[in-house]
């Protein structure tokens, strides 16, 4: 769903890839190093066990993280 999105919108997904939840920090870090200007954290249970590590990149860039999984 977020590929056809993207496709329509004409925005650019970049991704990230992470083997655990110790390896999400390290991605979502390489992500805000791109230049990204959001992140979309996806309902993979790897991500979301990582969820703050992601969140806390996201606001040292200064950027947005959405997410599709409620609270």
């Amino acid at each position: 769903m977020a590929r056809s999105a993207c496709t329509e919108l004409g925005s650019t997904r970049v991704e990230a890839n992470a083997e655990n939840s110790t390896a999400v920090a390290e991605a979502a870090n390489s992500l805000t190093a791109r230049g990204v200007e959001a992140i979309l954290l996806t309902g993979d249970v790897t991500v979301m066990v990582a969820a703050d590590a992601v969140i806390a990149a996201a606001k040292r860039a200064r950027i947005p993280a959405f997410s599709v999984v409620p609270p």
